[in-house]
């Protein structure tokens, strides 16, 4: 939402509002994923139910999701900031400033 707002590159706009949609839906899959592992449902969070609970490969599939995402989110700005009239001292710093958010 920062980017957004600070960011007045359309190409970066728009690929923000994009990557924010692909957050919001793999945030809710996940969700859904998660909740409906335990055979019932009710085992996932009451440990006196008796169920099943398997935990599958979506798990990696949505750690590398949210992998990817942060990897995106940290490369929206730095076409903006490679344009900047600035110094390249000032433009790497900056870059590394972007790259702090990135851990």
């Amino acid at each position: 939402m920062l980017y957004i707002r600070v960011l007045k590159y359309q190409l970066a706009c728009r690929a923000a509002w994009l990557i924010l949609a692909v957050v919001i839906a793999y945030n809710l899959w996940v969700f859904v994923l998660t909740m409906t592992i335990c055979v019932p449902i009710q085992a996932f969070w009451d440990p006196k139910v008796r169920g099943e609970c398997k935990p599958g490969a979506y798990m990696w599939a949505s750690i590398g999701l949210h992998i990817a995402t942060d990897f995106l989110i940290f490369c929206i700005p730095l076409p903006a900031v490679y344009k900047m009239r600035l110094p390249w001292r000032r433009k790497l710093g900056l870059a590394l400033l972007f790259a702090l958010g990135f851990l």
